[in-house]
Formats: C-alpha cells, sequence, structure tokens
C-alpha cells in the first residue's frame, strides 16, 4: 500500500509539474522552438522554463502539502532544488548560473532517422545570452572531465565529443545538444523545419484550450514503425498480425497533448488523435460511423449522489452495431492473412481460425446467448430503442459488523428507451426463458415498474462462500424499468435508478464541478469522486489492525487528495477525436479519524 501511495502522489505531482496558469502560453509561443526540429521529428515535446512556472509549480506542491497529513510531504521549493543540483556540479547556483542565460522554453525531439544504430535525438533551449550560455557548457564539460573539441560554424559555438558521441552547439537565440552536429539547423543542407509540416500544425491547431505548458507531438505511424523495427522476430503468426497492421499505418494520423491547470487546482491533459488517410479502412469494409449526440448532464438524476465511479455516453445502439460490424470485418481479415501462410506454420490454437472467422463466431456467441436468456433478437428487438442515453456506475456499500464481508459492490447499468414498451418486453421475456430453464433463483417485484429480481445469482458464482453471501441482501440482481428506462444491477443501485430519493449525481458538487471542466459536447464522461469511498474506508480501518488499518488509513489519505476527476472525449465526423483527463484537487484536507 505504501508503494501504491507513493506511485499515486508521484503521478498527482508530475501532472503539476506540467502545469500553471501565471505561465500557460498559446501553443505557437510553445512551439517556437518546432523552426529548430527536423522534419523527420516522430515525437516532440516542449515546456516552459521561466521563472513563473517554476514558482506555480511550487505552489502546486504546497497545496498537496496542505491536503495531506503535517509532517507527510517534508517543505521543498523547485528553487532549492535547482540550486543544488546546479551546486553539486560546482558552477554554482541556478540562479547565478543558468537564469541569466536561459529563455522561456524548452524542447526535445526524436528524429525518425537513425544515428549507430540510434534514433537521433535533438534537446532545445532557448537562450538569451550566447556568450553565457557558451561558458556555462565549457564549465560543465570541465566539470564532468569531459574530452571535447571546440569550434566555430556559421553561427554556432560547437562543444563535440571527438569519438562522436554526442555534441552541443550554442547559436545566437538557442542551444542545442544532439548526437550529431549534423542534425543541428544551419549545419546541414536539406533542412526542413517540423513547423512547415502540416500534420504538425494541424494537430496542435486542434488542442482544445487557449493555452498549455508543456505541449507533445506524435507522428503515430512513423513511432509505430520505429518500434516495429526494434521488435525481434517472432512467431509466423505473430509476422503475420505486424503485416496486417502495417497495411493500416496509414490509417493512423499524428497525435498531440498539452497539460495546464484551470483555476489553479485542475490539473488538465488534452490528447488529439487524428485520422490520417481512412481509405484502407474503407476499403477493407470498416464501419467509422459513430454517436454524435452530446451527453445529456440530466441524465445523472438517475444515479445516487455518493457513487465514486461512473461511465456516461450516448447511443448505444449505434456504438454495439458499429462494433459487431468491424468486428465480422477484422475477423475476415484475420483469415485472409493467416491463408497466406502455411497450415504446418501456424499453431494449432490459431489454425482453426483460417477456417472460422472469428469475428462471426464471437458475434454469434453474444447474440445467440442473448436471445437464449431473454427470447428476443438483439439487432432488431432490442438495439433499436437504445438511441438515448446510458450510464454504467459502481460504488461499495459499507455492511454491517455481523456481515460475512465488509462491503458489498453496488452497480447498475442504465439505459434510455425511446419505445417505453422496450424495457417492459425485455424483461417478459427473460421471465418466460428463466421459467422454461427451470430456473428457481428470481421472482417478480413491483420497484417503481416491472422489476425482475435474481436473489442468488452472485451467491451461487462463488460456491466457497454460497452459504454466507446468501445473507447478504445486497448482492440480490434487479432487473427493472419505468419511465422510459431500462435499469440492470444489484438491490440498492437498481432500486434508486428506478425511483430515485434524496440527493441525486446531479446534484453532487463534485459532478458539477467536473461537468464544468468537460469538452463542449462531449459524447462520453467519465466521472470519479474519491472521496466517496471513505465510509467504506472508516468501516475497515474499524475492522481491521495493525499493518492492513494502517494500509487502510494511507487509503483514506489518498482518497482525500482529490475532490473530483473526470475523461471526457469527443469524436468529429472527420475521424479525429479530442479527449480530456482533468484531476482536481481538493479545496479543503479530509479529516482524519483518530488513530
Amino acid at each position: 500500500m505504501r508503494r501504491l501511495w507513493l506511485i499515486c502522489l508521484l503521478l498527482l505531482l508530475a501532472l503539476g509539474l506540467v502545469a500553471g496558469p501565471a505561465v500557460a502560453a498559446p501553443v505557437s509561443d510553445l512551439t517556437a522552438l518546432a523552426a529548430s526540429f527536423p522534419e523527420s521529428t516522430v515525437f516532440f515535446a516542449a515546456m516552459r522554463t521561466d521563472d513563473g512556472f517554476i514558482e506555480t509549480l511550487d505552489g502546486v506542491v504546497g497545496q498537496v502539502r496542505e491536503l495531506l497529513p503535517s509532517a507527510m510531504l517534508p517543505p521543498l521549493r523547485l528553487n532549492s532544488l535547482l540550486d543544488q543540483a546546479v551546486g553539486e556540479l560546482g558552477l554554482g547556483s541556478f540562479r547565478e548560473a543558468v537564469r541569466p542565460w536561459l529563455g522561456s522554453t524548452a524542447a526535445l525531439g526524436v528524429s525518425g532517422e537513425t544515428f549507430a544504430g540510434m534514433p537521433g535525438f535533438l534537446l532545445a533551449v532557448s537562450i538569451t545570452d550566447q556568450t553565457a550560455a557558451a561558458a556555462f557548457v565549457e564549465n560543465f564539460l570541465n566539470q564532468m572531465n569531459s574530452e571535447y573539441d571546440t569550434g566555430e560554424q556559421g553561427s554556432y559555438l560547437l562543444f563535440s565529443d571527438p569519438r562522436g558521441q554526442g555534441a552541443f552547439a550554442v547559436g545566437k537565440d538557442v542551444l542545442f545538444l544532439t548526437l550529431s552536429t549534423s542534425d543541428v539547423p544551419g549545419l546541414r543542407d536539406d533542412f526542413t523545419p517540423l513547423a512547415a509540416s502540416t500534420d504538425f500544425s494541424g494537430v496542435m491547431a486542434q488542442l482544445p484550450a487557449a493555452s498549455y505548458n508543456l505541449v507533445a507531438y506524435l507522428n503515430v505511424p512513423a513511432l509505430a514503425s520505429l518500434s516495429e523495427r526494434a521488435l525481434p522476430t517472432g512467431s509466423p503468426e505473430t509476422e503475420a498480425m505486424q503485416q496486417l497492421g502495417e497495411r493500416f499505418l496509414d490509417a493512423v494520423g499524428p497525435a498531440a497533448l498539452g497539460f495546464t491547470i484551470l483555476d489553479g487546482r485542475s490539473l488538465v491533459m488534452d490528447v488529439v488523435q487524428t485520422l490520417g488517410s481512412a481509405a484502407a479502412l474503407e476499403a477493407a469494409g470498416f464501419d467509422l460511423t459513430l454517436p454524435t449526440a452530446a451527453v445529456d448532464p440530466a441524465f445523472a438524476a438517475h444515479i445516487p449522489a455518493d457513487v465514486p465511479l461512473v461511465i456516461q455516453g450516448t447511443e448505444l445502439n449505434t456504438s454495439v452495431t458499429t462494433g459487431f460490424h468491424n468486428l465480422r470485418v477484422m475477423g475476415s481479415l484475420i483469415q485472409q492473412q493467416l491463408r497466406s501462410l502455411p497450415a504446418d506454420q501456424l499453431d494449432e490454437d490459431v489454425r482453426w481460425m483460417r477456417a472460422v472467422n472469428p469475428g462471426v463466431l464471437l458475434e454469434r456467441f453474444i447474440t445467440l446467448g442473448f436471445t437464449g436468456l431473454t427470447g428476443l433478437d438483439l439487432q432488431q428487438d432490442v438495439l433499436p430503442w437504445m438511441d438515448g442515453d446510458y450510464a454504467a456506475y459502481l460504488r461499495l456499500l459499507p455492511l454491517p459488523e455481523d456481515s460475512a464481508s465488509e462491503a458489498a459492490p453496488d452497480f447498475a447499468l442504465l439505459v434510455e428507451a425511446s419505445d417505453t414498451a422496450g424495457p417492459a418486453a425485455l424483461i417478459d421475456g427473460m421471465a418466460a426463458a428463466l421459467e422454461d430453464y427451470g430456473v428457481t433463483f428470481f421472482e417478480r417485484q413491483e420497484i417503481a415498474g416491472p422489476a425482475l429480481v435474481l436473489t442468488g445469482l452472485i451467491p451461487a458464482m462463488s460456491p466457497r462462500h454460497e452459504a454466507a453471501l446468501q445473507a447478504i441482501r445486497e448482492l440480490d440482481l434487479i432487473v427493472g424499468s419505468g419511465d422510459g428506462l431500462l435499469v440492470a444491477g444489484t438491490r440498492a443501485a437498481a432500486t434508486y435508478s428506478l425511483a430515485p430519493q434524496g440527493e441525486t449525481l446531479a446534484d453532487s458538487p463534485a459532478y458539477t464541478e467536473a461537468l464544468g471542466y468537460a469538452l463542449d459536447g462531449a459524447q462520453q464522461l467519465w466521472f470519479m469522486n474519491t472521496r466517496a469511498f471513505v465510509p467504506v474506508i472508516d468501516t475497515m480501518i474499524a475492522r481491521e489492525t495493525g499493518r492492513s488499518q494502517q494500509d487502510m488509513r494511507e487509503a483514506r489519505i489518498l482518497a482525500g487528495l482529490l475532490s473530483s476527476g473526470s475523461i471526457s472525449a469527443v469524436a468529429s465526423p472527420d475521424g479525429s477525436a479530442v479527449a480530456r483527463f482533468v484531476l482536481t484537487l481538493a479545496a479543503d484536507p479530509l479529516e482524519q479519524p483518530e488513530a
């Protein structure tokens, strides 16, 4: 648990280390150094390096410290750490030795070209004083006892390893670190800048925020090719699947990432993934149809306010129909690829796919199983009315001390129905099928509408603990309908969603907060409220002793760091997609129980 706590805290701080409202800059400013990187760059990242950025990082760390018990996170200031790092090199302080010549941005790029068998890289730092920056580089190399040659070429002062294993090039307004001076702009004849690439400028323009503190560009097809070249030769079927993937590399376009912070405590990562040429996908028969309607926040009125995890979406029927179609197409392509290889070269466990389309097999397994359970055809009788919003949520319910477990899982799937008769017909079909199969652990009830209750299904799935679990009524499964809504889930969740009482998720400040940071027109929204886990954690703390109790106390501290988290996503008709990941630090520390 200590390792988990440290990892989660470091991830939280890592997001803070690339964020800060006082220094957020337009993408065009952050990517100015892209003019110094070659067009063949497959990965490019740029960040702010000015004093305002460092001060904001200290502010984020300070906020985290205030949310933790005293002395858990020692007082740290980034300026002090930088002074210590530079001082250990014998170069003085960061303020004295680096800040006078350091500019406002730095960038790292990885090239699709190779040098001595390795991908080329280029590190660039904007500078304001060429002479001072060159003096720092020379002092650094001397302190490290490095051998180097000096020289001048064009406007650059060069410091090169005589064995050709690296070089510094200090220009008028930029300092480069690279494997070879041939990568430095102005020192090569065939230089075309990354900034001139329409792929680069196009994907960067799709980042949704007005400003960021770190941005990154990924040429996804080129990166995939680099990775494949580095992989060892595999089995014939593995190579066949790699060849199949290469057919569609052109269909994947470049991607962009942007990091910032909003309102002083919401750490944000935006991701843009574009579609390249869709011709290969369309020629193969893939369907690119996606849901187009935006999530309706009012749908949260069917969900309890204390839910920690929720997924909301729209047009479930579109997603399922498209998924089935593409599953069949992919299965057919796998068949074709495997048929190109002699049967005796294939493992026995994949040889059957030469004769049977695995996508069709999986689809039939799902649809026939559904028909067997309900007596209905999924694609003709059910999916047509699943064209509204849907949500799935999960929470843990504390149980009394005399229960066999500290908590019970409580979950539900809600689907909005345009045909109010559809959910009722589905429940009737399930009841008839269970009667035909002679199943005895179900009953019909009226819970704000027709409901089917399976009273012992979950305990029956765990024979070793069945007797103890049978007494936990919260583990009953309910499938019910009412007011154009289909609900399937455990007793507490399903009962609440069929007839909400008290505060709902739509009333939750954490949910409202998350909506405020979601992308406009989001077709999918994932919501997290870690503080909603606290009642269950407190139940476990009361029952546990020793190391286990301490682990639970640390988990409680971790749950208190955030007030909300969310992922929102928007897909465009052109095939590009934007996703936003948000973690919002809590405004106040969580009160801790007595030890």
